[in-house]
């Protein structure tokens, strides 16, 4: 991935590693794996703005879920998202299809990420039970 560059750095000697993302004015994109389960978080910034799509497989297709940037933003309501695969109820919870998959995307203005801290993907059920997680990742705007 040109044009990114990823840092990690240990916060404690038992910790999760946390991703710093310098954000460049020019496009890039960043992918976070989720923890548990199939399916990633993928950041595409570009123009001052944050595309943030959310692939899951493996879902329960009978149950709802959240999807969030914990520390920032939550997926919704409807006309701020793009559904491709699955569906959208109640203005923030997400069906996946029959066979458990999930393909959200949403866009954000890139300062909504900045500068925050321990923030990271979560897919969680209607009930708050996180079901999928990425490593915490902080967004920082790269020096020119």
């Amino acid at each position: 991935m040109s044009g990114c560059t990823v840092a990690e750095e240990n916060t404690e000697p038992e910790s999760t590693e946390d991703k710093v993302i310098q954000v460049a004015a020019h496009q890039q994109i960043q992918v976070l794996p989720f923890q548990d389960g199939a399916g990633s978080a993928t950041l595409v910034f570009d123009a001052g703005m944050a595309d943030i799509i959310v692939t899951a497989d493996g879902l329960n297709p009978d149950e709802r879920y959240t999807i969030a940037v914990e520390g920032a933003v939550v997926f919704g309501p409807e006309e701020n998202v793009q559904v491709r695969v699955g569906a959208i109820e109640d203005e923030t919870l997400f069906v996946p299809n029959a066979e458990g998959e999930l393909y959200v995307s949403m866009a954000n203005p890139t300062r909504v990420l900045l500068q925050r801290s321990d923030m990271s993907v979560v897919i969680a059920t209607e009930q708050g039970q996180e079901v999928m997680v990425t490593d915490r990742f902080q967004v920082n705007k790269r020096e020119e």
